[in-house]
């Protein structure tokens, strides 16, 4: 199984290669922002190659708030080999 860290620890599962330079998009980072410090759910939702992976990782990576943003996150692909869903939920909720 994984190495399952303690909150305010982030676990990160799978990292994301981001193996492009990330352009534009500044007004959905910002929105990302303003969702992370009200704690709400966000759902960020578009065809398959869009960008959603890549947005998400380089706000995780690069945004200003990096200090409190780096807290409580989990993150995890189902792409990568032995990411089930039942390991995602066994994972997450020996998480939280």
């Amino acid at each position: 199984m994984f190495n399952i860290p303690t909150p305010p620890q982030p676990s990160i599962v799978h990292p994301y290669a981001l193996n492009t330079i990330f352009v534009g998009q500044k007004n959905r980072l910002t929105e990302i922002s303003h969702w992370y410090k009200k704690g709400r759910l966000l759902l960020i939702d578009a065809p398959g190659g869009m960008g959603k992976t890549a947005l998400v990782w380089h706000w995780l990576e690069n945004n200003p708030d990096k200090a409190l943003t780096s807290k409580n996150v989990l993150w995890w692909s189902f792409y990568e080999g032995g990411a089930t869903f039942d390991a995602f939920l066994v994972h997450a909720l020996a998480y939280l």
